[in-house]
């Protein structure tokens, strides 16, 4: 959790906010989930936006903790920008995870081999094989057979 609040000022002194379009940034403090709800229960002073980065959560899935925003934070800031994603260590598990949320999904190879080039992943691997499940799981919903396809035309006069 990031929440933008003065580190430099006495805790009594007034909050000094850059003005709308000064191009000045606010300070930054990032915080544990656990560590910023004591804070806010303690009374302890932060700023007014809140950028909250956690796990996607199922649509009707049960609460877990750092799948939702809890709602302490969205009574307490001006504005909180979730940021959802999954943290996985390989891209065969990235895979694996994208296709149980999504099954219909078809990452954008483009943007993969960007990731492939600037990251030195192996993506597009992981992208071809979503690719082929997805045109076979469509082949197989269509009864896509060979000689399903073949059809007899009249002969030509």
């Amino acid at each position: 959790m990031l929440a933008h609040e003065s580190s430099d000022r006495p805790p009594d002194a007034p909050r000094e906010t850059p003005s709308e379009g000064s191009g000045a940034l606010p300070p930054v403090q990032a915080f544990g989930e656990n560590e910023l709800a004591d804070r806010l229960r303690r009374g302890g002073e932060v700023g007014r936006f809140l950028v909250s980065i956690g796990n996607p959560r199922g649509f009707l899935s049960p609460k877990v903790p750092g799948t939702r925003v809890p709602e302490l934070f969205r009574e307490r800031f001006e504005r909180v920008l979730r940021l959802s994603f999954f943290d996985v260590d390989d891209e065969e598990a990235a895979g694996r995870a994208l296709r149980s949320i999504r099954p219909e999904a078809r990452p954008l190879q483009r943007v993969v081999r960007l990731f492939d080039d600037v990251l030195g992943s192996r993506l597009s691997e992981v992208n071809e094989g979503i690719r082929a499940a997805r045109i076979e799981e469509m082949r197989i919903e269509l009864d896509l057979r060979e000689d399903a396809l073949l059809e007899e035309l009249p002969a030509a006069e």
